[in-house]
Formats: structure tokens, sequence, C-alpha cells
């Protein structure tokens, strides 16, 4: 499961999904997730998330996603594409 932004929400529900056995995928555009939230706590979620097997891509943007198929093909800035099939594309 791919999820754009690495906010409250996204992060929730990538949490619950990873935990009932879904691949969880975080693409954020920030350095950083929960970009409104102090540092040391932002970083010491990443550790929590990490933990958890959650994959990260900070200061990444996401440019376009289009659904082809089975399969979600997602476009990050500089023509890196990610073609995930199967999966769930949350933004």
């Amino acid at each position: 499961m791919i999820v754009v932004g690495g906010g409250v929400i996204g992060l929730e529900l990538g949490s619950v999904y990873q935990r009932l056995g879904t691949h969880v995928e975080v693409i954020e555009y920030a350095d950083k997730i929960l970009s409104t939230f102090d540092s040391e706590v932002s970083a010491e979620f990443l550790k929590i998330l990490k933990k958890q097997k959650i994959n990260f891509q900070l200061g990444t943007k996401v440019v376009g996603g289009s659904v082809n198929g089975d399969s979600v093909i997602i476009v990050i800035e500089d023509v890196k594409v990610i073609d995930i099939i199967k999966q769930k594309f949350i933004f």
C-alpha cells in the first residue's frame, strides 16, 4: 500500500494496515514525517514506525498517479516511476 503524505491520518492508516499484514510505503515531500510537529517527536515516531517495518521515502515529490488495469503507477519527481501491482493507493 502506498501512502502519499506523512501526516497523522496517513501514518495511522498505514500503521493499521501494516499490522494487518500489508506492505506499506510512505512517500513524503518534506524531509520528515509529521512536518508540523516538533522535530524530536517526528524523529521518535519515525523510529517507531520503521520498527513496524513501514518503509519511507522522505523528500520525495509525487507528481502524478494513474491506474493501469490491476496496477497503480506513481510518478515521482525526476521521472522515477513506482509500479504497484494490486495495492491500495491513499492520498
